[in-house]
């Protein structure tokens, strides 16, 4: 993905505290196959536990993202998890201009003169990860991380520079507020933010007039750990959105698959169906709860393609009521395998498995809900894919 000058679209990733750039390996590989440039971050004093942390404070966190962000040549789109939103601030303070967008991952902008950990000893150097129980007690909540996550995450835990938890955020650049703001809720609701800035409590008081978008991701405090490929896609819809693109060629009309759409009559029901079918969690609704959902998207696969659900009241004039027409095939593995389980899943045959020429086997379902499912084992897309893992 390259902006309008044909620099690509920078996608700076930095972690909560006592994590390094290590933090985003799940998730900067669906990035970089989105088209992106990230850039996984590892701050001052957080290289390794033999680092000296000692005088490490936010001003030196804030600088070196600057540093990085002056290499850079496009959009960057700024992305801070957890302690991580406070350098965040820090640098669209500094340089609110030269960011396109910003990204809070289960965290938010914090108001001007808070420090996260104000209280710890002044002398105290080393700020070292807490138990998993007296972080849950505080809100970080490690929800979707399995006993091998959660001792991976501790054997590479170094302790965070106890200079930046004291260390409050200064805002006087009124400038920030022009910057776009997007916060993924994880382990809380997104009505929550909402229900607050109504209510002007001082927690959310930097989103209030922000050009805000609020993205529901629901897991524990570490999405990056949890539900890595889920929050890449959020990750790219952002950039995608919010930064400059290069427009069309005009001599490819079809550049490739964007979105394919299944209608419903009962959307909540195709959602759970296909919830099942996917393995993963929609990353889109509209309207957002508690109104009943009217369109969902999933992102599934090697591209994160977009598979929506919308309800059949919107359908255009004329469409057909069941299935029929054009078939949309998806790339599986094993297209015996997963025709069998979608039948039974409840779908019914449409096209039953044929073997192609050249090692291509095609296969097709109508769902539950009166949509053509297709499926094919593809050595075309395999190759492509292939060959993109091999010029990365």
């Amino acid at each position: 993905m390259t902006s309008a000058s044909g620099a690509p679209v920078h996608v700076v990733l930095l972690p909560g505290y006592w994590l390094g750039a290590w933090a985003w390996d799940d998730v900067a590989p669906h990035l970089e196959r989105a088209g992106l440039a990230p850039h996984p971050v590892t701050l001052p004093g957080l290289g390794s536990e033999l680092e000296d942390r000692a005088g490490i404070e936010l001003r030196h966190h804030v600088a070196a993202v600057r540093e990085l962000i002056s290499g850079l040549e496009g959009p960057v789109v700024l992305v801070g998890h957890s302690g991580g939103a406070l350098v965040v601030q820090g640098v669209v303070e500094a340089d609110p201009d030269r960011i396109a967008r910003v990204v809070y991952v289960d965290a938010g902008p914090a108001p001007d003169g808070m420090a996260l950990f104000p209280d710890l000893p002044a002398d105290e150097i080393d700020y070292y990860l807490p138990t998993w129980g007296e972080l849950n007690e505080t809100g970080n909540s490690t929800e979707g991380l399995d006993e091998a996550a959660l001792a991976r995450f501790r054997k590479k835990a170094v302790p965070q520079p106890a200079g930046v938890a004291r260390s409050p955020v200064r805002l006087i650049n009124e400038r920030r507020k022009q910057v776009p703001v997007t916060v993924v809720c994880c382990s809380m609701p997104a009505a929550a933010p909402r229900t607050a800035m109504e209510h002007g409590e001082p927690w959310v008081a930097e989103l209030v007039g922000a050009d805000l978008e609020l993205v529901d991701l629901p897991t524990g405090h570490w999405p990056m750990f949890s539900r890595p490929a889920d929050l890449a896609a959020v990750l790219v819809e952002a950039a995608k959105r919010h930064a400059p693109v290069v427009g069309p060629d005009p001599a490819r009309t079809l550049r490739g698959l964007s979105t394919v759409t299944y209608w419903a009559d009962d959307v909540a029901a195709a959602v759970r169906w296909y919830t099942e079918v996917l393995g993963v969690e929609p990353y889109f609704v509209r309207p957002p709860a508690p109104a009943p959902a009217a369109y969902v998207e999933f992102r599934i696969g090697d591209y994160q393609h977009e598979l929506g659900i919308i309800d059949r009241r919107y359908a255009p004039a004329g469409a057909a009521s069941g299935p029929g027409g054009a078939v949309a095939y998806w790339h599986v593995d094993d297209v015996r395998g997963a025709y069998d389980r979608l039948l039974a899943m409840g779908a019914t045959p449409y096209e039953n498995v044929t073997e192609r020429e050249a090692g291509f086997v095609t296969a097709s379902v109508v769902d539950p809900f009166g949509n053509v499912l297709g499926l094919m084992h593809s050595p075309h897309y395999l190759e492509i894919l292939g060959r993109e893992q091999r010029q990365g």
